[in-house]
């Protein structure tokens, strides 16, 4: 039978993220009560870009750690690059301006350039 771990401990790649992971858990409990209770029509003009910048920042973070717990060596730029293109998706669906064909094109942009980095970034390394 497996050895269990009591349940105050976290496995090594966790405990090294503890402070990333209660970061981005406070992230996303401010992000619930921060849309729950902002409506858009109400807010001004400049305002409206906030959740923008929020929703990228969130990801980024979330990606990183993602990126770091699997040791993808390019982790940062991975993270940017999957933001940045979800947030376009959102972007461009709130204006409704998204197309299949959009969504299409920004998935496959998206997989190529994360693809080549880590391939070129591998290489480099080795």
């Amino acid at each position: 039978m497996p050895k269990r771990l009591p349940a105050t401990k976290l496995p090594i790649g966790l405990r090294k993220h503890r402070g990333q992971i209660i970061i981005l858990a406070l992230l996303y409990l401010f992000g619930i009560i921060f849309f729950m209770n902002t409506n858009p029509e109400e807010l001004p003009l400049l305002a409206l870009v906030v959740p923008f910048i929020y929703i990228f920042t969130v990801m980024y973070l979330t990606i990183l750690l993602l990126c770091r717990l699997l040791a993808v060596k390019s982790a940062v730029f991975v993270s940017m690059v999957v933001s940045v293109f979800g947030v376009l998706l959102l972007v461009l669906g709130s204006l409704h301006q998204l197309t299949v064909r959009d969504v299409v094109i920004s998935i496959a942009l998206t997989c190529l350039l994360t693809w080549y980095v880590i391939r070129i970034t591998g290489q480099r390394a080795g």
